[in-house]
């Protein structure tokens, strides 16, 4: 197998850089950690929110425009979300320039 094919064979749109992985990885994390932050501004508001509404219709919008976020977060940090899946990526490839090192 040619040098750098191994990442590359599993992702067409993957480089055969070693750091090509790792950055994505990186990349994904720090969105996820702004998507947090993003995250506890909406349910705080949310929850400003629905006090003060009297329709309930409007508050349980506002409770699954939440969900929504929720959800969205929870699926990147799953077993096998986005994030999780990056991060194989790039542990695998680190390994493999490890070993091709050695």
């Amino acid at each position: 197998m040619p040098h750098g094919r191994a990442f590359a064979a599993g992702d067409p749109n993957a480089k055969g850089d070693a750091i090509s992985p790792v950055e994505d990885f990186s990349r994904e994390l720090d969105k996820l950690k702004k998507s947090f932050g993003e995250l506890g501004k909406k349910m705080d508001d949310s929850a400003k929110a629905i006090e003060g509404y009297t329709d309930v219709e409007k508050a349980r919008k506002e409770i699954e425009d939440l969900r929504g976020a929720v959800a969205g977060l929870l699926d990147a940090v799953a077993d096998n979300g986005g994030l999780a899946t990056l991060g194989d990526k790039a542990l695998t490839r680190a390994r493999n320039k490890l070993r091709e090192l050695e």
